[in-house]
């Protein structure tokens, strides 16, 4: 990310997410529906201003959300007794809001966000599982950890005047590289297949010659 001094620098990949909205009831007894969008993904705002001595102090909110699941939630029916579920998407969101100075091109080591989520199942066969020595041949247990961690390093760095350099190019300068017959859509490299196939098409000896100017 790059930006002039005291102006925020904004970037964000994203994926908006649907969300449904109802009003006045149900959606199928006479209420509204409406869709509303939630952005999911990750947000980054920086806003640095330098200072003496070439430190650069920044203001830094980094966010990072994502689609934990949908809970299912069911809405009785008024009068005509007819009952609605709903999916309601669960997000989770992670966000920090710092401000620090550091000098210039020095790696900052904002912090880390660690989430860990355990999982265990249990399932065994009715009474052959609960036999005292031999149950543990009818049932079987599995555990999981899930661990999610969020580390954030920023390294601010000053472009001075002396790290622009003008790349030397004759791209301008150049001309158009003509044809020196017209276009026949009856020969087979201008029709819609060429000559040699399309496994190795090649064009004809001195079509695409720069024509000499006329003295």
């Amino acid at each position: 990310m790059v930006t002039l001094d005291n102006e925020t620098a904004h970037i964000e990949v994203i994926r908006t997410f649907p969300v449904l909205s109802i009003s006045g009831g149900t959606a199928n007894a006479g209420g509204s529906a409406s869709v509303t969008y939630s952005n999911i993904g990750t947000i980054l705002d920086v806003t640095p201003r330098i200072s003496a001595n070439s430190n650069i102090w920044v203001r830094v909110t980094p966010e990072v959300s994502s689609h934990f699941g949908d809970e299912t939630v069911t809405q009785q029916g008024g009068s005509a007794g007819v009952s609605t579920t709903f999916a309601i998407p669960i997000f989770d969101r992670r966000k920090i809001t710092s401000e620090v100075m550091i000098p210039d091109g020095h790696t900052l080591v904002m912090g880390g966000l660690v989430q860990d989520n355990p999982t265990a199942s249990y399932s065994k066969v009715p009474f052959l599982g609960d036999i005292p020595g031999m149950g543990w041949a009818f049932h079987s247990e599995s555990k999981s950890m899930t661990k999610d961690d969020l580390l954030i390093f920023l390294t601010p760095t000053i472009v001075r005047d002396t790290d622009f350099q003008q790349s030397a190019t004759t791209f301008l300068q150049t001309k158009a590289r003509t044809m020196r017959a017209v276009m026949n859509p009856h020969k087979p490299w201008d029709g819609a297949e060429p000559e040699s196939g399309w496994d190795n098409p090649a064009p004809i000896p001195g079509e695409f010659e720069t024509q000499k100017p006329n003295k």
